[in-house]
Parts: C-alpha cells; sequence; structure tokens
C-alpha cells in the first residue's frame, strides 16, 4: 500500500509538472528536468522501503514476463557484447515501472521496441524511463511515445541522458493545429537522411524539423504535402553549404 502511494505521488507530481510546462521549449526542458528529479527521488524512497517492495513479488507467477525477461537478456548481450541475465532486465523494468506509474508490461514493450531498433542497451535503459514518466504525465501511449523515442535516437542523434527534454520539446511542439505527434516518427524516418545532408543534427535538427512542419503544414494543408516541401527545402540546402548558425 505505501509503495501504491508513493508510485500515485510521484504520477501526480509529474502530471503537475508536465502541466506547466507551456508552449516554450525552455519551459518543456525544465518541466522535464524536474520530472527527473521526481523519479529519481522516487528511486531512493522505493530503496528504503526494505521488503514492502521486491522486484520479485512485482513478477512472481508472471510466466509471460519472465520469459520475455529471458528474450530481452539475449537481445541485449548480442547488442552490448558483455552478459546481461533475465535478472538484470527484470530490475531495469521493474524500478522504472515503479517510478513512473506504467504496468511492467508496457514498459517490456518499450525495452524490447528500443533494443530492436537500436541494439543500444544504455541508450535503452534511459529511454525506457523517460517514456514513462512522459506516458504518464500526457496521457500517450508508451507505444507512441516509444516510437517517437526510437526516431529521436536514430535520426537526431538524442542519447538515452537527453530523452526527458527531447521528448518535452517533441509534445510541447505538436498536436497544436500543426505536426502531431503520432506523424513525427514517420516523417522523421522519411526526412532524417535530408537533414544529415543538410547538416542539421540533434537538438538542431529537432527544431528545424518542428518549426518548419509547423509553418509549412498550415499553408500546405496536409502533413503530406508539407514533409515533402520541407523535404525539398532541405535538398536545396544539402546541395550547397550545411545550414549555418
Amino acid at each position: 500500500k505505501r509503495v501504491g502511494n508513493e508510485n500515485k505521488k510521484t504520477a501526480d507530481e509529474s502530471k503537475k509538472k508536465f502541466d506547466a510546462m507551456g508552449k516554450g521549449i525552455d519551459g518543456a526542458k525544465g518541466a522535464l528536468k524536474g520530472m527527473l528529479q521526481t523519479a529519481k527521488d522516487g528511486i531512493t524512497t522505493l530503496g528504503t522501503l526494505g521488503g514492502a517492495f521486491t522486484v520479485a513479488n512485482a513478477v512472481k507467477g508472471t510466466v509471460e514476463l519472465q520469459a520475455r525477461f529471458r528474450h530481452l537478456a539475449d537481445a541485449a548481450s548480442d547488442a552490448s557484447g558483455r552478459m546481461v541475465t533475465a535478472r538484470d532486465i527484470e530490475l531495469d523494468v521493474s524500478r522504472a515501472a515503479a517510478v513512473t506509474s506504467r504496468t511492467q508490461d508496457e514498459l517490456t514493450g518499450s525495452f524490447e521496441q528500443l533494443i530492436e531498433a537500436t541494439g543500444d542497451l544504455t541508450f535503452t535503459r534511459d529511454t525506457v524511463k523517460s517514456v514513462g514518466m512522459a506516458a504518464t504525465a500526457t496521457g500517450k501511449s508508451v507505444e507512441l511515445l516509444t516510437s517517437v523515442a526510437g526516431t529521436l535516437g536514430e535520426k537526431f542523434g538524442v542519447t538515452g541522458d537527453k530523452m526527458d527534454a527531447a521528448l518535452a520539446t517533441v509534445i510541447g511542439n505538436t498536436d497544436r493545429g500543426g505536426v502531431k505527434l503520432s506523424e513525427l516518427a514517420e516523417v522523421g524516418e522519411t526526412l532524417g537522411a535530408n537533414l544529415l545532408q543538410a547538416g542539421l543534427t540533434g537538438d538542431r535538427g529537432l527544431k528545424f524539423l518542428l518549426g518548419s512542419l509547423n509553418q509549412v503544414e498550415g499553408e500546405m494543408g496536409g502533413m503530406g504535402r508539407s514533409a515533402k516541401g520541407v523535404g525539398q527545402i532541405l535538398m536545396n540546402l544539402g546541395k550547397g553549404n550545411e545550414l549555418k548558425a
């Protein structure tokens, strides 16, 4: 019961901070920074609860989850080149679930999706927590946010330790009459090569894409045509020198 109260407190605090985020990118980063600290505090609290919470109790009797942990351990070992056990994965997922108020099933799915897409164990571990916090704070699905996070890592070079701020930037600048969050993963995949060719990577590339899509979408109507328009702009930039700061 005590753990349940701590989980609810974490979720409520995260939602309040995210709701206060506002539309600005700076505000978004500040909100997620606060959320990250809330999560860290949650981990510290869990560490003091003794027998009130154990990973074994959290997954006891869940045969399907245990099988998925073993499969993930094999995949993570192959990807990282070092031994990763099912217990390691179990701990990662259970701790993330505890501090984000998401289910283990949801976050195991996120872990599976990310490790398969990136092969990066450190990125996956960090990103699963960021995805869980953002899902709890916004009501967006874990699956959708995992897809977006994967695109941010692969196409924009966002590392796991920077994912909370990147997700805040994306969520704060989508679903506001322009580009939709549900469209971003697909658009990022389509335009990723063009962004790279134009010298636009990382946070700079992400801000350029969001700003361009939101502006062009209103003039061209429809995300398909907007993406093509931005793609043409990026192709033209790529033919010359990289875009100057």
